[in-house]
């Protein structure tokens, strides 16, 4: 028999959700000290699910405010909940998906991405099946509500989809997300399609309040599905192009983004004279009509940039009219700012948006075509404008100059090595975590141009190594500038050991621990033979931390041979220093992955 509710239960829970709408704040203060009390029932949770589920005869907002309540509970405490009511939750929630109201097929596709989160994909495995086959259905809630909760799925939860953890479910979900564009339904084909008009049956242009068409869940699908997405490409790409004859300024927007994602997740697979042929026509051609100062040039040029880092040499021949254009654009946003900062009464203010998506198809364009950007950077004067921008005001311009400073490094160093001695102290100023894309950004160029530079980095080793080290050592420092911090450091002291190596103590323990989780690249590579040379001028700085260090090293999957000699000659030589009776007392202490895998790989 499935769960009811008490009547009177029903009716106090009811009244309390009327009274949380009020404006008073006592009555808040009351509401939050009762749902405090109710909070000790367990089943008060099966009241609220069933206000959200079943309780038609209530208005939205309060149906829907249950379930945000009951949220908030299994946000806080869902492993206390017994298993009957954690099971009612999940039975109601996907059997009312399809509820005819938008708001709560939301509110329940909120509910089970939090379930979701908590770690539950594993414990509900018939969450994912049922969700795809109700993706089949004929009814346009239930399927646009399964859809809106496997949207918020893959965006929670996107690293475990395509894990061995769960058989990775992604392989059955894309190729059932692709047939999407085939659905018989012209309504539900039409919220799957980047921008696909309404269906025929509907005169006016937009239904009232649906939402534009969800490329956003193709796009956050794409985003970790890279190769499965190859074998359809010619098809999605058809459909794609097809859409641009079809649809007009808004549609269009939504259509960049659904290339300019897909060109990020298939990469270099994109690279192929067919798909060129269907893909750049239609984007060249609007990218020509298009004026200067036309909005409209942003997503266009965001697709571009995708598009253009994708395709890399198979850019080229169109990348000396979007290279010119780009440098224009970033000229005229400069001499216009100029102008207003000297004369605000007669001139506006420039929208520097036109400058920072110019700067991105810049980095897109160098991180594409490599070397071949040299000849177009040295016809052009962006090194003076890259200065310029580089102390804007505006924290984004600054951000994505040092990202388009980073890519040229990379590409064509030539160009960027008379500017250094220029450029370093304003790298070095703007290793402030208060912004921390900026801050992120100039650190990875930093680290690029070490690379460049070797030892010849020496003079302006101290303009940015203590800001560095102070950041790495920083509370709550998001993981992304950590890890970038890290590489950095490591990269500094690759170039100039002797430099960098007094401060070894400083950091080398939170530099362990924020790059033992990524995976094996040429940043690691760098930056761990940097921390391997520091550790050979300055053996002293990492005594007390070793484990740390040996944690580190145990997380490489196959470092290339000569940096496992260097390990491997750290390793031995910390144990031999010390002694066989004290190393045996000190790798006690090691967790047991850990000591087979040192063990295994350096025989420690």
């Amino acid at each position: 028999m499935d769960w009811q509710p008490d009547e009177q239960g029903l009716q106090q829970v009811l009244q309390l959700l009327k009274d949380s709408q009020s404006p008073n704040t006592a009555t808040q203060r009351i509401v939050q000290d009762k749902l405090k009390q109710l909070n000790q029932f367990p089943d008060f949770n099966n009241y609220l699910i069933f206000v959200l589920t079943r309780l038609k005869s209530e208005d939205e907002p309060t149906r829907s405010l249950s379930g945000l309540i009951l949220k908030n509970n299994v946000k806080a405490h869902y492993q206390s909940f017994p298993p009957p009511v954690a099971d009612f939750i999940k039975q109601e929630c996907l059997n009312n998906i399809g509820d005819a109201s938008s708001l709560i097929r939301a509110t329940i596709g909120i509910l089970i991405t939090t379930i979701a989160s908590k770690g539950e994909l594993q414990m509900w495995p018939e969450l994912l099946p049922q969700l795809c086959n109700l993706l089949n259905s004929e009814d346009y809630n239930t399927c646009e509500g399964a859809f809106g909760a496997l949207q918020k799925i893959c965006e929670d939860s996107s690293e475990l989809l395509d894990s061995d953890a769960l058989n990775r479910p992604l392989n059955i979900m894309i190729p059932k997300f692709l047939q999407f564009f085939k659905h018989c339904s012209p309504k539900i084909r039409w919220v799957w399609l980047p921008g696909a008009p309404p269906p025929p049956a509907q005169p006016h242009l937009w239904p009232p309040t649906e939402p534009l068409p969800h490329s956003s869940a193709f796009a956050t699908l794409e985003e970790e599905a890279c190769t499965e997405l190859v074998p359809y490409l010619s098809y999605i790409l058809d459909t794609l192009v097809f859409a641009f004859g079809k649809y007009q300024h808004k549609n269009l927007l939504i259509l960049y983004d659904a290339i300019g994602t897909l060109a990020d997740s298939v990469g270099h697979h994109l690279n192929q004279p067919e798909y060129i042929q269907k893909l750049m026509p239609p984007l060249i051609q609007k990218w020509n009509e298009l004026k200067d100062e036309d909005k409209d040039l942003f997503p266009l040029l965001e697709c571009l940039s995708s598009v253009a880092t994708a395709l890399q040499s198979g850019f080229l021949p169109y990348c000396e009219p979007v290279y010119q254009r780009c440098v224009t654009l970033v000229q005229k946003t400069l001499a216009q700012a100029m102008m207003y900062t000297q004369h605000p009464e007669q001139y506006e203010a420039p929208d520097k948006d036109f400058m920072i998506v110019a700067l991105d198809l810049l980095s897109g364009l160098a991180e594409g075509l490599g070397g071949h950007v040299e000849q177009l950077v040295a016809r052009s004067n962006i090194m003076t404008l890259l200065f310029q921008c580089m102390q804007d005001s505006m924290p984004e311009v600054r951000q994505s100059s040092f990202a388009l400073l980073g890519d040229l490094t990379k590409a064509c160093f030539i160009h960027v090595k008379p500017c250094i001695a220029e450029f370093m102290p304003i790298l070095g100023t703007n290793l402030n975590p208060e912004f921390i894309s900026v801050c992120n950004n100039a650190t990875w160029a930093i680290g690029e141009i070490c690379m460049q530079m070797g030892a010849e980095m020496q003079p302006y080793v101290q303009m940015v190594l203590n800001n560095l080290v102070e950041i790495i050592n920083r509370p709550n420092t998001p993981k992304t500038l950590l890890e970038n911090t890290a590489i950095t450091i490591g990269r500094l002291g690759y170039v100039c050991p002797q430099e960098v190596a007094p401060m070894l103590q400083q950091f080398i323990r939170p530099w362990c621990t924020s790059l033992r989780n990524i995976r094996d690249n040429e940043e690691k590579d760098s930056a761990f033979r940097g921390i391997c040379m520091m550790i050979g001028v300055n053996p002293g700085g990492v005594v007390q931390d070793f484990i740390f260090f040996c944690d580190a090293v145990a997380s490489w999957v196959s470092p290339k041979d000569d940096l496992r000699d260097m390990f491997y000659k750290i390793l031995h030589g910390f144990k031999d220093q010390v002694g066989e009776e004290n190393w045996q007392q000190f790798s006690e202490q090691f967790p047991p992955l850990l000591k087979e895998r040192l063990a295994a790989f350096y025989g420690v």
